[in-house]
């Protein structure tokens, strides 16, 4: 069946998950450097949470994504300085809704952020309205899971090369491979 490219089809087929609490895994989380449209350096805590599907709820296996920003000089507070300038209340509110060990001492944010990945939580999800005029999903609580015993069944990632062209070969390498030239009687030149 023919068909032709549709100059109306935006690709915006996205939609907002309701708000509201889900169930969710940390499936990565990491410190990433980051420069902001002022052209000032800061880091920002990345969260990438995967709604279990282990649980009753819909969107199983849905990603929702989450940041916690260092803080600007001037909104620095005390406690925000001895974790390294990152917003202290958000990030502890994350910390002490997770499964650890609230006895154990940090050297630093990333080793406590590296204590994130595979622990269950129950997030609040709920919609922002940004400056460009899109609605973005956000985090705005952390609470301990409501099912500690965790089941969820990762999907099975698919590798970059599954839908891989073949390797790119040259005219002459491939023209060759595919001529048997081993029996030269045969041929009148």
């Amino acid at each position: 069946m023919a068909f032709k490219i549709d100059p109306n089809a935006t690709g915006t087929s996205y939609s907002l998950k309701p708000e509201g609490y889900y169930e969710v895994i940390i499936e990565s989380a990491y410190i990433e450097d980051y420069t902001r449209a002022d052209g000032t350096k800061t880091q920002r805590i990345k969260l990438k949470y995967i709604i279990r599907n282990d649980v009753d709820q819909r969107y199983k296996n849905a990603c929702i994504f989450h940041d916690i920003w260092q803080r600007r000089e001037e909104k620095l507070t005390e406690l925000d300085r001895t974790v390294e300038n990152f917003h202290y209340d958000n990030l502890m509110g994350l910390a002490n809704a997770l499964p650890l060990s609230k006895e154990k001492e940090y050297a630093n944010v990333a080793e406590l952020v590296a204590d994130f990945a595979g622990k269950p939580v129950k997030a609040h999800l709920y919609h922002e309205a940004g400056t460009n005029g899109k609605t973005y999903e956000k985090i705005d609580e952390h609470k301990p899971t409501d099912f500690p015993n965790v089941a969820h069944k990762a999907k099975t990632p698919v590798s970059a090369d599954t839908y891989a062209a073949p390797p790119a070969q040259s005219f002459a390498a491939s023209a060759a491979a595919a001529a048997d030239v081993s029996d030269d009687d045969d041929y009148p030149f």
